[in-house]
């Protein structure tokens, strides 16, 4: 009996492509207990990668390693949510390995979660659009019909599965979708010359949950519906029959799975279209970004403000600008015996003393000399220099006065007030550096040693995000525009929805120094003399 069990074991991990069998007890388990994740994250993981859950979670933990603990990770995960980070790229991946291996995983088990995703993409792409089939019978339950008395003509089907290996093939794409969706498929049969043969081909595939979430509308090989087909879209959210009863629509709101920046959008409909479906589905239109689009058409009144101040410490200004890094650490033990660190980092050094970044030591006292010293200081020099000698200085230049005279005490002055007036100057290049970095999101009205302040408008930042994921913002932030733009900028497991600004110190640069301050200051320094 055990002899049979293991042959069945071993088979099942043959199929699946890992080393180690992990039942579905211990799969959550070990997510939970030995990774550290919560019920929800591991349930979810769990869901979607089934066999393959602890691997691909390591994966996404190791992408992390090497600037944050276990610890910060988990806490990571787990706050933001493993499937708001990351649910594209799983879905993407668990699709390649699934239909592209076949599930047949080993030959790629030791390559990096970005790796995966580049895979996974490139056979998304990879994917060649199926031809039509002849004289093919229709066996799925009509949806929305559109053919002719002769049977030619769009219509849409049921698949009533969320995995469909015919539906992959007719559209070069995975023909697959979460648990709880069904694949609907709009489809076309055309009658061939002669009229003996008809063909019949897929141009659409939607996805939509039991709970009435469209999750994808897609054409071939993942491509955005065309314009031509929004005329078979648009009854789509006049099916009724949804969500067990005969009066429910079928489509109540909007979600996202694979590449949903190519899905199906209200927004992609032409302006009487939306005008038509507004007025008989005006719930379809409840999220952040419909609502803008309709103020833009005017269709509803403006009552959204979209400005708002970000106000910063120092140490969460790299939230928003990249090219952040420690640029010292300090170690000592506490009163308790405790080993400690401490790292200083360059964004919060600049803000609030960026003069002690400046280490140049190599001070040209002689082109200061002849470029910044007025003419007062200069008298002042002279005096000095002349008053313990009866030879006539007059004639001497002041170059030759201070090589003749000087024991050291005016170079020094000189070196110490330029040293000071280009460290003042690179200290400004590089609060005026980081300032303009702040500047691209907005009129910046507060930069100082505590922190900064910044007018945003968040209209300006929204269109690169995803709707469903813009709408999921919106909510979650309870309708505070700070709160959203940070998801903007933070949200994905990349870094953001939008690319920000990248601190860059120009290799060009001179001290540029400031004459009235370098002459007060060597004034002072000649009157100590």
């Amino acid at each position: 009996m055990k002899k049979r069990l293991d042959e069945q074991i071993n088979k099942i991990k043959n199929i699946m492509g890992i080393s180690e069998l992990i039942t579905e007890v211990s799969k959550k388990d070990i997510l939970i207990n030995k990774l550290g994740l919560d019920e929800d994250n591991a349930e979810y993981l769990d869901r979607v990668c089934g066999p393959l859950s602890v691997i691909i979670t390591n994966k996404i933990i190791d992408r992390y390693r090497g600037g944050y603990s276990d610890k910060d990770i988990m806490d990571h995960l787990n706050n933001v949510g493993v499937d708001k980070i990351y649910r594209n790229d799983i879905t993407s991946i668990m699709d390649w390995i699934r239909v592209g291996l076949n599930g047949n995983f080993t030959s790629y088990k030791n390559l990096t979660f970005e790796e995966l995703y580049n895979k996974s993409i490139e056979w998304h792409d990879s994917l060649q659009i199926g031809q039509g089939e002849v004289n093919y019978v229709e066996n799925h339950p009509i949806a929305v019909d559109f053919r002719k008395e002769d049977g030619t003509g769009f219509y849409w089907v049921d698949l009533e599965t969320n995995e469909s290996d015919e539906e992959c093939d007719r559209m070069g794409h995975c023909g697959r979708t979460g648990k709880g969706n069904n694949l609907f498929s709009l489809r076309e049969t055309i009658k061939l010359p002669g009229g003996k043969y008809t063909l019949n081909r897929s141009h659409l595939t939607a996805s939509i949950s039991n709970e009435g979430i469209l999750y994808q509308l897609k054409g071939s090989k993942n491509s955005k519906p065309k314009a031509e087909f929004h005329q078979y879209i648009v009854p789509l959210f006049f099916m009724i029959g949804g969500g067990g009863e005969e009066h429910d629509y079928y489509i109540n709101g909007f979600g996202s799975e694979y590449a949903s920046n190519l899905d199906f959008k209200l927004s992609d409909l032409p302006e009487e279209s939306i005008k038509v479906l507004y007025r008989d589905r005006p719930e379809l239109f409840s999220g952040y970004g419909m609502q803008k689009l309709l103020i833009k058409m005017g269709i509803i009144e403006n009552k959204i403000s979209s400005v708002f101040e970000l106000e910063l410490d120092t140490d969460e200004i790299s939230e928003y600008v990249n090219g952040d890094y420690v640029i010292s650490t300090r170690k000592w033990v506490d009163d308790n015996g405790n080993k400690r660190t401490s790292s200083n980092y360059l964004f919060k050094t600049i803000m609030e003393d960026p003069w002690d970044l400046w280490n140049n030591y190599d001070v040209d006292w002689e082109s200061s000399l002849q470029y910044h010293v007025n003419d007062k200081n200069e008298a002042k020099i002279r005096e000095i220099l002349s008053k313990d000698t009866e030879e006539d200085t007059s004639e001497y230049s002041i170059e030759d006065l201070i090589e003749e005279f000087d024991g050291g005490d005016i170079v020094t002055a000189i070196s110490i007030v330029t040293s000071e007036a280009e460290r003042d100057s690179y200290g400004n290049m590089l609060r005026n550096t980081l300032k303009s970095c702040l500047e691209e999101y907005g009129k910046v009205t507060k930069f100082d040693d505590e922190g900064v302040k910044v007018t945003i408008d968040l209209d300006n930042f929204t269109d690169s995000v995803d709707e469903e994921d813009l709408n999921e913002f919106f909510e979650n932030c309870k309708d505070e525009p700070s709160c959203v733009f940070y998801d903007i900028m933070n949200g994905s497991g990349y870094g953001g929805y939008v690319d920000k600004p990248k601190f860059s110190v120009d290799e060009r640069w001179y001290p540029d120094i400031n004459e009235t301050y370098f002459n007060e200051y060597l004034s002072e320094r000649l009157s100590e003399i």
